[in-house]
């Protein structure tokens, strides 16, 4: 198996494959990466900041922080999206009292309980959340060359 990888990276000229199991999520396979690579990059005594940053060294750790952020919200499936919250919540409410929250019908319908008509997160909720994971892309995307030190 050891010699069959190295062929592969040997045939991409020493680059890894990208893993198969994230194929049908590239997004996932490439947060999990570059979160690592942020986390590392954030842990290291940084010397390096943009030039942006010149008048407020200081700000910089925490823009990092916001990227991390972003890529671990979309490395870990969107744990603090408030639906996701609220859809949680009530799962184990309803696994607790023993209700079934989803039924499938036999003509392939999908049935959910009243449990969930109730207490939604408000749209404004989700979009915040939504622009927060935006912002740390955005940043990303636009101090991605200033990531070295």
């Amino acid at each position: 198996m050891r010699h069959r990888r190295k062929q592969i990276q040997k045939a991409q000229d020493g680059v890894p494959a990208f893993p198969k199991n994230y194929r049908y999520d590239i997004a996932t396979g490439l947060a999990l990466f570059i979160l690592d690579g942020l986390r590392q990059f954030r842990k290291a005594n940084i010397h390096s900041y943009p030039q942006a940053f010149e008048r407020h060294i200081e700000d910089w750790p925490k823009t990092v922080d916001k990227m991390i952020w972003s890529f671990d919200q979309i490395a870990h499936d969107y744990p603090d999206d408030p639906y996701n919250v609220f859809f949680n919540a009530k799962w184990k409410e309803a696994e607790a009292k023993g209700i079934e929250l989803v039924k499938f019908g036999k003509d392939r319908s999908i049935h959910f309980h009243e449990m969930l008509d109730t207490q939604k997160p408000s749209k404004e909720e989700i979009l915040a959340y939504q622009k927060r994971v935006q912002q740390g892309l955005n940043l990303f995307a636009k101090y991605f060359r200033d990531l070295w030190d």
